[in-house]
């Protein structure tokens, strides 16, 4: 299905239902540019350059298809969502306030322009229609602009300021002291004006403003914008109710701008619910026949609960050659790219505990004279295999490769396909000693915090044990702590009253038994039906294709840190 920033919140809880039910979910990004890395480069090099592309292009569609086995029909369904992406911000005094000063950079390199134009990409859609977002820094500042009255000003140090300056700060200071000792009444004012004559400049006003913030806040600044000069009045109640008013509009429509980053708070476990309000996502107007069953139940449906459910399980992150793809999203949804690549490496294992990458899949074990494969002929080598029985969607919302939600379903697909062959043939038994880039974890502090070291590890990946049927075998301490951490998420219940944390829909006898015939259900959301078919993320299968993905021009790197 197709999402802009029309429909976006009136498609969100569907979304969320297939996040809080889905077992794997693929996606896929167009940008507007890439970066050129050629030849051989340390991980660290590639990184960087990578780092400096998403600074400059953006993401303009971005595809997610949530995959889940159905029992009764028994095969893999697939849901897939198509968002036109903009960087674009609104038309408003707000919005203008917002983008002046975080100054959003987009470009377009010619090469991406032309290969996505060869395959009708709409870029004008994408600008014009494309779902707003906003990266977790954007929207502390955006919060913060909201709640300043004096936004995007830092403070001032008066005595780094000339002169003449720092007199006028003094006298105002003084002028306003006296005033506010009087015990004015709010129908009472005095004007502060420009001494030097004409109209109050850009640094007189921060400075007044700054005395006001700082020292007299039951005060206010009006400017006249005829003579060009400021009172200050006290707030009345009226006035502080309009402020206050006035603030939670500005509040409500900066968690409108962050669209799409919700929902990748969603699908990395953070918290988004409160950003939500139900007049977002139901329609109070007259909607036509085919959707009111959709209006009513966004109208029902709990927030609440679904960030409750995401954060105990959600969905295992599959893309096709990761690395570039998960940078670009860093940048654009939750935070400025960290200086080092293990930093980097070490953030995303936080957010998305568990990738695989079809990329990586197909290549591991390969010798280097393998002809190259884009996901299409991958895709394609496996899409005739019978196993397991996969039904994807169709249609005119799927144009064709190269378009985000397309590409993502068949990313699914082939990650389907291809794992259930991959170890159904046992392959992660097989040996695999390339080395692997892996960032090194955090050292404790004196104080008992993380500190990062700096350096990374080269691993290389031996010979698994072949007496080993899952990680619980030869996994530490650490996993088994955090093994017991986890929790299940009923998937054959209704998505729109999905199981919470302390809300099972069985009975203790047989949450009992399901955990003693299933010790490696937690943390997944599965069918029993399904575990012959692709393994459980604690399977050693995962141990050799779990988390892992190349890097270009650097080979391959490891998401999870190492001692």
């Amino acid at each position: 299905m197709e999402v802009n920033r029309d429909n976006f919140f009136w498609m969100l809880p569907r979304i969320l239902c297939e996040a809080q039910n889905a077992r794997f979910v693929a996606f896929d990004i167009e940008m507007s540019g890439i970066p050129i890395i050629h030849g051989r480069n340390s991980a660290q090099d590639s990184y960087a350059k990578i780092k400096g592309a998403t600074e400059q292009f953006r993401i303009v569609q971005l595809g997610l298809t949530f995959i889940r086995y159905d029992e009764e029909s028994d095969h893999y369904t697939t849901k897939t969502f198509t968002f036109s992406v903009s960087p674009m911000f609104p038309k408003s005094t707000l919005y203008d306030n917002i983008s002046r000063r975080l100054d959003r950079k987009f470009g377009f390199s010619v090469r991406a322009y032309d290969f996505l134009l060869s395959h009708k990409f709409n870029f004008i859609k994408a600008l014009d229609n494309g779902t707003h977002y906003l990266s977790r820094e954007e929207r502390r500042f955006a919060m913060q602009y909201c709640f300043s009255r004096d936004p995007g000003n830092e403070h001032i140090d008066p005595s780094t300021l000339d002169h003449e300056s720092q007199d006028f700060y003094e006298r105002t200071q003084k002028l306003i002291a006296a005033f506010v000792a009087r015990g004015s009444q709010s129908d009472v004012h005095i004007v502060v004006s420009n001494p030097y004559g004409e109209k109050l400049n850009g640094l007189q006003i921060r400075l007044i403003h700054q005395i006001i913030r700082e020292e007299f806040p039951s005060y206010t600044v009006v400017r006249n914008a005829v003579t060009g000069s400021a009172s200050i009045v006290l707030v009345d109640n009226e006035a502080s109710h309009k402020t206050e008013a006035r603030r939670r509009w500005n509040i409500g429509e900066v968690n409108k701008l962050s669209g799409l980053q919700i929902l990748f708070e969603a699908l990395s476990g953070g918290a988004f619910a409160d950003r939500i309000k139900q007049e977002y996502v139901y329609r109070q107007d007259e909607v036509p026949e085919h959707e009111k069953k959709w209006n009513e139940l966004n109208k029902t449906f709990d927030f609440k609960k679904c960030e409750a459910s995401l954060k105990e399980n959600r969905p295992i992150l599959i893309g096709h050659n990761v690395f570039m793809d998960l940078a670009y999203i860093y940048q654009s949804f939750f935070e400025p790219l960290p200086a080092n690549v293990d930093d980097f490496l070490t953030e995303i294992n936080k957010l998305f505990p568990r990738i695989a990458d079809t990329k990586f899949m197909y290549g591991r074990g390969k010798h280097m004279m393998v002809p190259d494969r884009n996901l299409d002929k991958i895709h394609d080598s496996y899409a005739r295999k019978s196993d397991p029985a996969v039904k994807l969607e169709s249609g005119r919302n799927l144009p064709g490769p190269h378009h985000a939600g397309f590409d993502s379903c068949m990313t699914a697909n082939l990650f389907l396909k291809q794992t259930y062959s991959l170890f159904a043939n046992g392959k992660h038994l097989d040996g695999f000693n390339k080395e692997v880039y892996a960032p090194k974890k955090p050292a404790e502090k004196d104080g008992g915090g993380p500190m990062y070291t700096g350096t990374a590890s080269r691993l290389k990946t031996s010979q698994i044990n072949k007496n080993a049927v899952n990680l619980l075998d030869d996994e530490d301490d650490e996993m088994l702590r955090n093994l017991e951490k986890w929790d299940i998420l009923d998937a054959s219940g209704s998505c729109w009253a999905a199981s919470t944390p302390g809300e099972s829909t069985t009975t203790p006898d047989e949450n009992r038994r399901t955990q003693r015939e299933s010790p490696l259900s937690l943390g997944e959301t599965y069918s029993e039906k399904e575990i012959h078919l692709i393994p459980l993320w604690i399977d050693a299968f995962w141990k050799a294709y779990g988390n892992k993905c190349s890097i270009p021009g650097a080979g391959y790197v490891s998401f999870e840190p190492v001692s």
